[in-house]
């Protein structure tokens, strides 16, 4: 199963890992697959033992003998309370490092969510947003390589969910509320944006595209304020 599972890691079942995070979120779902694996055997075992003794080859009148002693009930407790400090305890500083503030000089980029779209507001040349020369373009987020990146996350009508599954994040987006998250892209190409939460009936409609560029494609992005580069479309300057 643990073989499976890491093998799934490197197929289309399982994206590459493309943020500083990722591998450290990819721990954790092992964590979890190999404890609830673990339960699951041993639930399936117990589950053919009581049948092997109900059919009575176990011996006759041991199924009746068998008594539920408090002490197993215990111990059966104190394990699954045990599985979970684990699980707790690996995943809280993850959990822990996605919702802290970035490090170092983030690059802020703001994302607002509507039915079916994302609108992506990024900074131009001089780095901060809110100024003449921010390019704003749908369903494409752009952002450099080995740069922290502070996502603002809104939304305009109802909810949705931001999913970057090669960064390992996924944030559900509310109405009236700016959520923020970060993250540092490790990999410089093109990987899948999508919302995660059914927002209505063209649902299926709103996905996008998360591209991570080297310091000179981004640079050449940002001078040509987001035209077409590479079969890209056209991005709106604001």
């Amino acid at each position: 199963m643990a073989g499976g599972l890491l093998g799934s890691m490197d197929s289309g079942w399982w994206p590459r890992g493309s943020s500083s995070f990722a591998a450290e979120v990819d721990g954790l779902f092992f964590l979890i697959a190999v404890i609830v694996g673990a339960w699951l055997l041993l639930c399936q075992a117990a589950l053919f033992f009581f049948l092997w003794q109900a059919s009575g080859r176990g011996g006759p009148g041991r199924l009746r003998g068998l008594q539920i002693e408090t002490w197993s009930i215990v111990t059966l407790a104190v394990a699954v309370l045990a599985c979970d400090l684990v699980v707790e305890a690996y995943g809280h500083p993850i959990w822990k490092l996605i919702v802290s503030a970035p490090r170092g000089n983030a690059l802020v980029v703001q994302v607002q969510a509507r039915q079916f779209v994302w609108e992506i507001r990024h900074p131009g040349a001089d780095g901060r947003l809110a100024t003449e020369d921010d390019i704003e373009v749908q369903n494409e987020l752009h952002v450099p390589v080995g740069v922290p990146i502070e996502l603002h996350l809104r939304s305009k009508d109802v909810i949705h969910s931001f999913f970057l599954p090669t960064v390992r994040l996924k944030q559900d987006v509310l109405p009236g509320v700016e959520i923020r998250r970060w993250f540092l892209p490790t990999r410089v190409g093109r990987f899948p944006l999508a919302c995660a939460e059914l927002c209505g009936f063209a649902h299926y409609r709103m996905g996008g595209a998360l591209i991570v560029h080297d310091p000179e494609s981004y640079q050449r992005w940002l001078a040509a304020g987001a035209t077409a580069i590479g079969g890209l479309e056209q991005g709106v300057r604001r």
